[in-house]
């Protein structure tokens, strides 16, 4: 049911105008805001995790699905080498068992590939229980954005290169994981596409197979084609 919910957020974030767009009546009323970028030709289209989160919050509360925001997490963290300290959860799932509160799934959302690791992200997803899921927005894709057996250093590395390096350098060093499943989303709104691959606990080992991570894609027609079945296909154009 949760990923149903994830993938109508999904849906609908492809939907969304732009404070630069002409108004029109018949998309949502979130809008992306505009950025100043004078270095590349004026104001453009600023798209963060913000908007998606929002959206899952908005389809939960018509769902009368109990969540909270920017949760602490039960477990503690050493993300810069000193002490440990609670994390923060995007987002939260519960369920009511006995007039009590209980955590279900936990969610983390990121938009871009700016970033050089996630591995903070995962650690928090893997060592936290339940179902949890990580959601990267990226505003477009090429041939090499999402995944590539031939690294290139002017580009820095796809993002599912960066999630297998993130996943193996954790299982390193901790085999303590409390998660039940995993599943990653990624959603390109250029050319439009949802995949998602889902990891059971009892599937980690030593370390992830790159084999079992490898997308084989490619664009054609301003769409994206998946040739093999490492991730499920949930939506594209």
């Amino acid at each position: 049911m949760i990923d149903d919910y994830i993938v109508q957020s999904l849906e609908v974030l492809n939907k969304i105008q732009c404070e630069l767009d002409e108004y029109s009546k018949t998309k949502t009323s979130l809008i992306y805001p505009q950025k100043n970028e004078p270095k590349k030709g004026g104001p453009l289209k600023r798209i963060s995790e913000q908007e998606c989160k929002i959206l899952l919050c908005h389809i939960l509360l018509q769902k009368n699905v109990v969540f909270s925001l920017e949760t602490p997490t039960v477990e503690k963290y050493s993300f810069t080498g000193n002490r440990n300290i609670s994390g923060n959860l995007d987002l939260c799932i519960y369920e009511i068992r006995n007039n009590k509160y209980y955590r279900t799934n936990c969610i983390e959302y990121k938009a871009h590939n700016m970033r050089k690791t996630y591995k903070t992200d995962f650690q928090k997803l893997l060592h936290e229980q339940g179902n949890n899921y990580f959601i990267h927005i990226l505003q477009s894709a090429d041939n090499y954005t999402l995944c590539s057996l031939k690294e290139k250093k002017s580009k820095g590395k796809p993002v599912i290169n960066k999630y297998l390096n993130d996943i193996n350098d954790i299982l390193k060093t901790t085999t303590d994981l409390n998660f039940n499943t995993i599943t990653l989303y990624i959603c390109v709104l250029s050319p439009f596409l949802i995949i998602k691959k889902k990891i059971h606990n009892s599937e980690l080992t030593l370390s992830m197979n790159e084999n079992d991570f490898f997308l084989d894609y490619c664009i054609k027609e301003n769409s994206i084609i998946i040739n093999n079945q490492n991730w499920e296909l949930v939506k594209n154009t």
